[in-house]
Formats: C-alpha cells, sequence, structure tokens
C-alpha cells in the first residue's frame, strides 16, 4: 500500500493470504494509529468495502518505511 493506491481490508487479504478478519483488525488499528487513512467506500455484491491508503502523518510511519531492510529501527529518546 505504499505506493499510493487504495485498497480494501478484502484485498489485502486475497493478496497477503490471510483471513479477513485478521487483515481488517490490523487495518483499523493502523487506521486508528494514523498509519492508513480511509478514503472512500463502495459497493461490492450487497456488502460496503471500506478504502484505506496509506498515510505518513504517523512519525514511527515515516521512520518504518524509510528503514532499509534488515536495519535496526532507530531508538526512542
Amino acid at each position: 500500500m505504499s505506493d499510493g493506491r487504495e485498497t480494501s481490508p478484502s484485498e489485502l487479504a486475497k493478496e497477503l493470504g490471510e483471513r479477513l478478519s485478521n487483515v481488517a483488525y490490523h487495518v483499523n488499528v493502523l487506521a486508528r494509529c494514523g498509519a492508513l487513512k480511509a478514503v472512500g467506500q463502495r459497493k461490492v455484491r450487497g456488502a460496503t468495502q471500506h478504502l484505506y491508503r496509506w498515510s505518513l502523518t504517523a512519525a514511527w510511519a515515516r521512520e518504518m518505511l524509510e528503514q532499509t531492510e534488515g536495519e535496526s529501527p532507530p531508538e526512542r529518546p
């Protein structure tokens, strides 16, 4: 999602090979802490899918994306 595309928990679950309930829970947690932003809704087979986009408003999210693979996270003051 860091490429800026909108996606739903359902699409993420399929992409990751995980259960929708687990992905939806974590999407909700990430949205509450500012790492994801709700950007819309769409109707799919009578249900409403909520769409999210990666949001870099949270400082910790920016730090995580800026890390290179295998590098330790920065120390917190």
